[in-house]
């Protein structure tokens, strides 16, 4: 029996961006550490769908092995 766990490691950064705090809009950044890929975020909305895809993709890979 194989006794590893599934595990995925994920390095989120936010920041402000405007020139008037009414213009102001969180953006950001999360890189999958494994990988070392970086994708860059409108919102903090996207950080969990943004995750929750990558571990779908990682699901169906170890369905299909």
């Amino acid at each position: 029996m194989d006794s590893r766990r599934a595990e995925r490691v994920f390095l989120v950064r936010m920041w402000l961006e405007g020139s008037t705090p009414q213009r102001d809009a969180w953006r950001g950044s999360i890189q999958d550490v494994g990988s070392g890929r970086k994708f860059y975020l409108t919102g903090p909305g996207e950080i969990a769908d943004f995750i929750a895809v990558r571990l779908d993709e990682d699901r169906k890979a170890d369905d299909a092995s």
